[in-house]
Formats: C-alpha cells, sequence, structure tokens
C-alpha cells in the first residue's frame, strides 16, 4: 500500500466504521512502518471514538450563528487591537459618506466631459479657422461682380473685331 492509498483509508475511518479488510491492510502497512504507526493508529482510534458518540441534531441556522460569532470575536478583536487613537465619525457624515462618494464620482466624470468637449470646440475652431486662413488667399471677390456681364458679351459677339485691334497696335 503506498500513501495515497493509506489517506484514502484515513479518510474513509473518519467517514465509517473500517471493514475487516481495511483493518488489517492499515495493520499491514504500521507494522512495516513502525515509525509512523503510532500517529496512524491515534488517528484511526480518534475516528472510532467520533463513530461511537450519538448523532447530534444540527439547527438549520448553525452555520450562520458560527459565523456571526466569528465576526464578533473579530470586531472585538479589532476594537481592542484599535483603542488607541481612533477618528470617530459621526453618524449623520456616516450614514452621507457613500452618497458623497457616488456625488463626487458624478462630479468628476461630468466635469471630465465638459472639459472634453472644450477641447473638442477648440479643435473645430483652429480647424475653421485654418480653413479660412486659406481662404483668404482666393482672389478678390470684387473681381467676379461684373463676370456675368463679361461672359455675356463673349458669347454674343464670337468675331474679333480686327479695326479695333489693328488701332490697338
Amino acid at each position: 500500500m503506498n500513501e495515497i492509498e493509506l489517506q484514502q483509508l484515513l479518510d474513509i475511518a473518519w467517514r465509517r466504521p473500517l471493514t475487516p479488510d481495511e483493518e488489517a491492510s492499515l495493520r499491514a502497512w504500521c507494522q512495516a512502518h513502525p515509525a509512523a504507526a503510532p500517529a496512524i493508529e491515534s488517528e484511526v482510534e480518534v475516528a472510532r471514538a467520533m463513530h461511537r458518540l450519538p448523532a447530534v441534531e444540527v439547527p438549520s441556522n448553525f452555520v450562520s450563528r458560527v459565523w456571526q460569532g466569528v465576526e464578533r470575536e473579530e470586531s472585538k478583536a479589532a476594537r481592542a487591537a484599535g483603542s488607541g487613537v481612533r477618528l470617530r465619525l459621526p453618524r449623520l457624515l456616516r450614514a452621507w459618506m457613500p452618497r458623497l462618494a457616488v456625488a463626487g464620482v458624478v462630479g468628476l466624470l461630468g466635469t471630465a466631459a465638459w472639459l472634453r468637449h472644450e477641447s473638442l470646440l477648440r479643435t473645430e475652431i483652429a480647424h475653421d479657422l485654418a480653413a479660412l486662413s486659406a481662404a483668404a488667399d482666393l482672389p478678390d471677390p470684387g473681381m467676379l461682380e461684373e463676370f456675368d456681364a463679361v461672359r455675356i458679351m463673349a458669347e454674343s459677339s464670337p468675331q474679333v473685331d480686327l479695326e479695333l485691334l489693328a488701332a490697338l497696335q
């Protein structure tokens, strides 16, 4: 029998009484390992004693009562350890603390959103100014006031005035 089988056998001994075959294999292991035999035998004896105890009805809220007792002991220990200088907040402040924390987070998020909006607005204004400065390089709009009249005249007289051309030269 190896260590794993021994551990399984000990686990079985805690759950139920061992069969004669299981007890024989446990005795054989104890004879093969005399140094560990007292610890194994004492564990088996404790398991046997547990099986002889009468079954006790446990209340349905047993676990919750145990945890309450543990928490009570922990709070007593914490109070005893921190009984030195301790800041006691007024009851009203303790009641409002979660609300103030939420309000602070909402305020920070609102401020961050507003700053982001302002940053985007400034970026948009900068792009508009860049487009406006590019438009400043265009020709003067006054030059285009008589454009329609010039265009109509060019369409109505497609012939070249040779006399005028000769006079200009």
